[in-house]
């Protein structure tokens, strides 16, 4: 947020306001309330969170969850609001067990699970929240930062050895060793003004952690909502992560040994989510302000037909839409697209769900990342799916396809009915 004024650095979005809050320390149910509510009717559009609770195992309470929930839905008069958590500092999987073993004296404490200890950050793991890892200036992973399947994205920030937990030695911390070398610049950013910051000046170079990859997150997605306001809470997350760099990082962690710099079949990495953040995110935004919104005409056609989604079957099920004669029984082309289904599921994070066109041109409208939820009814557009510009300009008719593939086992669920609205004629 630093202002640009010729002076030594500026933040990622100098032109925006900042509303700092100042909390208690308490995450209660009624302080998380307070935070979340005054945000909201203060006319928060971004909300930045570089605190959590210093639990190792801190699921929310239901009236937490639903404090989140209120804010990434009723938020900016009913777009919501984009909230963003850091994923931690401790180089943890943040819903996941671990045998804490190497640790001096067996000091981390938490819930334990045969002998192991439970990691669980409930504020992080919320459905409607950006999780935010980091990355260094080299691109690798930080030897700090936590990981979870739900990581949106990451951004640059320092390198450093894990933090949080430390026993004190005399005057020495001791911790698990880090194997490797410590390589990356920090962050450079505004501090407390003289001996009172990090550093005598007004200015440190050695910023970082997750808690400063965030607010560069944060800076981006109110640069795409000064760009179109317009944009809900969850379509700011998609373009984030569509226009994000795919970095990889092919060497084990330098602590654990463990292995996440690479991306599965969805275009996800545990350590990084979709990548790291790219300022071209903007400029996506500003593309989708003039891409498909003034069609004079639309076709509006539903399939109500349930179909049971078959559970671990690849070739999933595919319900049919089909168009006709439009018009004046010409064809026309597409010129806007949006795509609405309703889909109950017992884990909708089993599901990969794509639009087919009549030319056979598949989209990946869903991802396998809706994790625990269990119903999905939802809009996709071009303004929230910039993948579903590639089906503008087609011929609008023949036969449209929405295909949901259940790629694990156990979980079962079903297509409720679906719609498909194409705009032409603009």
């Amino acid at each position: 947020m630093a202002e640009e004024n010729g002076t030594v650095i500026v933040g990622v979005t100098p032109g925006c306001a900042l509303m700092p809050i100042l909390i208690t320390g308490y995450l209660d149910d009624e302080s998380i309330e307070d935070i979340f509510k005054w945000a909201i009717d203060k006319g928060a559009s971004v909300i930045s969170c570089s605190w959590g609770a210093s639990a190792v195992y801190f699921p929310l309470s239901l009236r937490q969850k639903a404090a989140i929930i209120r804010a990434a839905t009723q938020g900016r008069n009913g777009k919501g609001c984009v909230i963003l958590f850091s994923a931690g500092n401790a180089n943890r999987q943040i819903d996941g067990v671990i045998n804490e073993e190497n640790w001096p004296k067996n000091i981390l404490q938490g819930k334990t699970l045969q002998g192991k200890t439970a990691w669980l950050s409930g504020f992080a793991l919320h459905p409607d929240v950006i999780a935010v890892a980091a990355s260094t200036s080299l691109n690798k992973k930080p030897a700090y930062s936590n990981w979870v399947p739900n990581i949106s994205v990451c951004a640059p920030s320092n390198n450093a050895p894990p933090g949080m937990w430390f026993q004190k030695t005399g005057f020495v911390y001791t911790q698990p060793t880090i194997t490797t070398s410590i390589s990356g610049l920090g962050m450079l950013t505004t501090d407390q003004l003289g001996a009172a910051g990090y550093n005598p000046g007004n200015f440190t170079n050695n910023f970082g952690g997750t808690s400063s990859a965030t607010p560069v997150v944060a800076g981006l997605a109110a640069l795409i909502l000064s760009a179109n306001p317009n944009f809900t809470a969850q379509e700011v997350n998609q373009i984030l992560q569509e226009t994000s760099d795919k970095i990889v990082d092919p060497d084990p962690d330098s602590q654990l040994g463990l292995r996440g710099g690479s991306y599965d079949s969805n275009g996800h990495c545990i350590w990084f989510g979709y990548a790291k953040v790219n300022a071209a995110a903007v400029h996506a935004a500003q593309q989708l302000r003039i891409v498909g919104l003034n069609p004079s005409q639309e076709i509006r056609v539903v399939n109500i037909k349930e179909i049971m989604i078959p559970d671990f079957d690849k070739l999933g099920i595919r319900s049919v839409i089909t168009i006709n004669q439009i018009a004046i029984n010409q064809n026309v082309t597409v010129a806007d697209i949006q795509v609405i289904f309703n889909i109950v599921h017992d884990f909708l994070g089993d599901l990969e769900i794509y639009l087919i066109a009549p030319n056979n041109q598949h989209v990946l409208l869903q991802s396998r990342t809706l994790g625990r939820q269990s119903q999905l009814q939802r809009t996709y557009t071009v303004r929230s799916h910039p993948v579903l510009k590639q089906l503008l300009s087609l011929t609008a008719k023949g036969s449209w396809q929405l295909q949901v593939i259940d790629y694990s086992p156990q979980d079962v669920g079903k297509l409720n009915g679906w719609e498909l609205v194409i705009g032409y004629g603009g």
